[in-house]
């Protein structure tokens, strides 16, 4: 018989936004609800092989690993995109901006002045300084730039853009020496190789074993199991493949650090991986795959699928069905559904939308949470029918193809967990400074994630009957903590981190400040951190009195 009550864990895509997926694998580990399935797209797929790591990692580990993760976010800018290609395309555009003078108010002066005052613009439609600024900048011929200036000026917009992204690929990217991506591959394989356990002795023999579908299936006595998946996209087909189910080769190996790497390689800025590198010695090097939320950001179907297939289909008798898919409804397995767009305002849903700009805004403010609500919406309704079919007196038996169709629905309850808002989100290609790359906003990402994910563990009642079924600590909170707590603890943290510099045995104890395990409280999980910028998460995170409210 199925484990009941299975947990599932969805990392959706956004690149270098997945800061936010750090604090949702901080609050899992104080949890300890570990999942059984892990499916990501994207950089949901790395953190998601993370996730798996952690679970199958020991006790004395798991800190560690957790703050090489938010090491990551908080030091790409030299541990990711530290690559000749960017660092040249980024220091030529920087100088030439910089000779550029023309402020938006100018421009529009010269706009208002009209032809008759300028001969260049009667030539080219266009203000001739404007045409030099785009030349400039972005290495386009001068008489490919007066055909995207004149159709801006003259209100063209989507044409001026359309024709300005094809001067881009041909001329400005051809430039910067780049052809197909931005940043290689070199210093992420290498990051995610630790990150994902592949350099961690016990967990797979040497340092990659490719023989194992799922290399986080453990055997231990009193060890996690995970399965993992990754969906990518097959560029040369155009269609998404879930890797660690689909094959492009008959004989069923990969490699899962390879999938990962292949599900989050975002386009034009990481190189897409190739088929040789999923299979090494038989794969082809001309068959690529790409970023894996391409397709679908936020897994959820795949998902179904998987644990369609696995759940027990040994049962053939009518009244053995029924009763199943009773038990099933009664126990659906948890999606904790982790998407790294922020949840929209409240006045998104109120006042007049006279405006196709403000209909637009709200239409993509309220279209962030709406796929995560459908699935959780439609997981009701599933559940529903499971106990109108389980409880019905038919006298009729379901033949065979109604029998396998029932054996393979799935119960399921979706936990949707997003960030607050956009100042909890990590900007999506924020790798250098210039980019955005902002640390105490990473901080303050890993630490929502942290807390949205133990508020909602804490007030769901099915996610305490799971762990309640685990036998696992309950969660209580959030407790409010007043302003003057807050920089209480903030000051008090500091001299304390003064006080005991040195080895991780002298770091001081920085408990969670909201919440708390049964009726004890518990430290950080990125507090105790050896890594001072890790352990400021703790710091940060208590000091955010933004977002912590007291429960009613």
């Amino acid at each position: 018989m199925q484990k009941t009550g299975r947990v599932v864990f969805l990392g959706g895509g956004g690149v270098f936004r997945g800061a936010f997926h750090i604090g949702v694998l901080g609050a899992l580990k104080i949890s300890r609800l570990f999942p059984d399935l892990v499916i990501g797209a994207s950089v949901g797929a790395l953190m998601g092989g993370a996730l798996a790591n952690l679970a199958t990692s020991e006790a004395a580990d798991e800190v560690g690993i957790l703050g090489n993760l938010a090491l990551v976010f908080l030091t790409v800018d030299t541990s990711v995109a530290l690559t000749r290609t960017l660092k040249n395309a980024a220091k030529q555009i920087g100088t030439r901006a910089r000779l550029i003078r023309l402020s938006p108010s100018e421009l529009r002066r010269r706009v208002l002045r009209g032809s008759q005052a300028d001969p260049g613009y009667a030539a080219t439609g266009a203000p001739p300084v404007l045409i030099d600024a785009i030349s400039a900048l972005f290495e386009i011929p001068h008489i490919n730039t007066a055909a995207i200036a004149s159709q801006f000026v003259a209100g063209h917009i989507t044409t001026a853009v359309e024709r300005f992204l094809q001067e881009l690929r041909e001329e400005t990217l051809m430039s910067f020496e780049i052809k197909n991506y931005l940043m290689g591959v070199d210093l992420l394989s290498g990051v995610a190789k630790k990150l994902l356990g592949y350099d961690r002795a016990g967990l797979l023999s040497g340092s990659l074993n490719r023989s194992h579908l799922q290399p986080y299936h453990t055997v231990a006595e009193g060890k996690n199991s995970v399965s993992f998946f990754a969906t990518t996209s097959f560029l040369n087909g155009r269609v998404s493949l879930l890797l660690g189910r689909d094959f492009l080769d008959p004989t069923p190996t990969w490699d899962g650090l390879y999938a990962g790497l292949s599900s989050s390689a975002f386009p034009a800025v990481f190189a897409p991986r190739s088929e040789s590198d999923l299979l090494p010695g038989r794969g082809r090097t001309d068959r690529l795959f790409g970023d894996g939320g391409m397709f679908d950001n936020l897994p959820f179907q795949p998902a179904y699928e998987v644990l369609g297939v696995v759940q027990d289909g040994s049962v053939r008798e009518d009244d053995s069905l029924r009763s199943k898919l009773c038990q099933r409804a009664d126990d659906p397995d948890l999606f904790i559904a982790a998407g790294l767009d922020a949840r929209p305002k409240a006045e998104y849903g109120q006042g007049q939308f006279d405006s196709l700009a403000k209909i637009r805004d709200r239409a993509k403010a309220l279209s962030v949470e709406s796929k995560a609500n459908t699935y959780a919406f439609g997981a009701v309704k599933t559940r529903d029918a499971m106990r109108d079919i389980g409880r019905s007196n038919r006298t009729v038996k379901p033949d065979e193809h109604e029998v396998a169709f029932l054996q393979k629905v799935v119960s399921s309850y979706v936990l949707n967990i997003s960030p607050k808002d956009k100042k909890h989100i990590n900007p999506t290609f924020a790798f250098c400074r210039s980019m955005g790359l902002d640390k105490e906003r990473v901080r303050r990402s890993i630490g929502d994630g942290c807390y949205q994910t133990l508020q909602q563990l804490a007030s769901d009642p099915l996610s305490q009957k799971i762990i309640a079924d685990r036998k696992l600590a309950p969660l209580t909170g959030p407790r409010e903590v007043k302003k003057s707590k807050w920089r209480f603890l903030k000051k008090r943290w500091k001299s304390l981190t003064r006080k005991h510099a040195g080895s991780a045995a002298d770091k001081p104890s920085r408990q969670c400040p909201f919440f708390s395990l049964g009726d004890a409280n518990f430290d950080c999980p990125f507090g105790q951190s050896v890594e001072e910028d890790v352990a400021a998460i703790w710091s940060t995170c208590s000091d955010d009195h933004s977002m912590k409210q007291p429960v009613p």
